[in-house]
């Protein structure tokens, strides 16, 4: 593994500076002479690297920083041949060296005045390809990259073939494929959401539907949540869920943070397009068969985001502080939104709804939406992100039942109850917050639904 790591970043670094210089000695016979001035010398650097990745950007093989220090190491041979400053071996010597020794000065300053790198986990290794890179770095993957490989893979099951190895991904998220009917549970509750009613940072027994099992010992409740999902994705994967099991009671939670804001972002197993459609009626699936993830289609933005740091710094990551740094740097962590106003993703989440409600009374289960208020408006009560009344307007002309835990929660940070973790720019709800949601919960259910509207 050393070995073939070595010999493929010797590779990359030689290749390309060899294939310069010899395109350098043709330019240079062809115009006579070698090249001077500052401009032809940014040009020769320059234009190769934005020719590499406009190719990549076209034939993503291998990621953009990658396609950008290939282009370099190129335009770097086509100096040393074609160009008038280096036609002198100790002015290609002097760059040399003292590019040497301006890295390893770098490392040392980063060993000597900076705390211990950050780590950047790599499955067996670096990968050269796009593809494989993404793959085998699948613990770094943002969850906007993550939710949506899951999404997918529950709505078009193993007819989509995946940018990511989700088998060892993300175990604590039930799928309808992972899910086990209790036998002592003659009653069913499916859960969804996102990472708000996911419980995301807590155990599996610390979340709202793990206290609703302890206050409801003969109901199994499901937390078929997933982190970084919206509600198309909830309405996608809800058509699974009730196809495969048998589901007495849906509660679809709307958290008014960014749910709105997360609708109809591009998945990969519909050509990077969005998962729903909208009409009159109802929402409903653009693609009816799943497509197969294509890079070329993925754009710009996604490259820029997703792609992994160059390999030669991956190489180097385990042994190099620098590199590390760099790495950390490089890796991004995205959120795309879809530039739409809020009475746009309103009349969609009620499409959203409108369909929802429909697919579950033909097979008669009731539905109900929770909405989940933000921490910014229950600790402030600022307005600017308190989207409940839209989301129970929305709810209400879809004829869904509705309920609002805004005030409830807000009267338990009145009374001082800490409901989030500690560090202040965390969204998510603590153990204690998850405890208020059950109880919350499971007195209006006990209380029975509310009256379709």
């Amino acid at each position: 593994m050393l070995i073939t790591t070595l010999a493929t970043a010797v590779a990359l670094i030689a290749v390309p500076i060899a294939l310069g210089a010899l395109v350098g000695l043709l330019l240079r016979r062809l115009c006579g002479r070698r090249l001077g001035g500052i401009a032809a010398a940014i040009g020769l650097v320059v234009a190769p690297a934005a020719a590499a990745v406009g190719l990549v950007m076209r034939f993503p093989i291998v990621g953009l920083w990658d396609a950008v220090l290939e282009g370099l190491f190129f335009g770097a041979g086509l100096l040393w041949a074609a160009h008038r400053a280096l036609e002198k071996g100790r002015n290609v010597v002097l760059l040399a060296s003292s590019s040497v020794v301006s890295l390893m000065l770098l490392e040392l300053l980063c060993r000597l005045f900076l705390p211990p790198p950050p780590g950047f986990p790599s499955s067996a290794g670096p990968h050269l390809l796009l593809a494989d890179a993404l793959r085998g770095d699948l613990t770094r993957q943002p969850w906007d990259t993550l939710s949506k490989e899951l999404v997918c893979s529950i709505v078009y099951g193993d007819q989509y073939p995946g940018i990511l190895d989700l088998n060892n991904a993300q175990r604590d998220i039930v799928t309808p494929r992972t899910f086990t009917p209790r036998s002592d549970a003659p009653r069913r509750v499916l859960h969804l959401g996102d990472s708000m009613a996911f419980g995301f940072g807590l155990a599996r027994n610390e979340t709202f539907t793990a206290d609703l099992e302890r206050l409801e010992p003969g109901v199994q409740h499901i937390n078929g949540a997933i982190p970084g999902t919206a509600p198309d994705a909830y309405l996608a994967v809800l058509k699974r869920w009730i196809a495969t099991h048998e589901i007495d009671l849906v509660v679809m939670h709307v958290y008014e943070g960014n749910d709105l804001d997360g609708l109809d972002s591009h998945y990969p197993c519909c050509d990077w397009q969005s998962l729903l459609v909208y009409d009159a009626a109802a929402a409903g699936l653009r693609c009816a068969t799943a497509t197969a993830p294509d890079f070329s289609h993925a754009g710009w933005q996604w490259l820029r985001y997703h792609e992994p740091p160059p390999y030669l710094v991956r190489a180097l990551i385990g042994s190099s502080s620098a590199a590390a740094y760099l790495g950390a740097v490089m890796a991004r962590e995205p959120y795309f939104l879809v530039d739409q106003s809020t009475d746009t993703r309103l009349a969609h989440l009620e499409s959203i709804l409108r369909a929802a409600r429909d697919a579950l009374a033909a097979r008669h289960i009731p539905f109900v939406v929770a909405v989940v208020p933000t921490r910014t408006w229950l600790e402030t009560l600022a307005t600017w992100q308190h989207y409940a009344p839209g989301i129970l307007d929305a709810a209400q002309r879809a004829g869904v039942p509705a309920l609002d835990g805004s005030q409830v929660f807000r009267d338990a940070v009145v009374r001082g109850q800490n409901l989030f973790f500690d560090h202040p720019a965390d969204i998510h709800f603590s153990a204690n917050g998850h405890a208020v949601w059950a109880k919350w919960l499971h007195e209006q259910l006990a209380a029975g639904l509310p009256p379709t509207p």
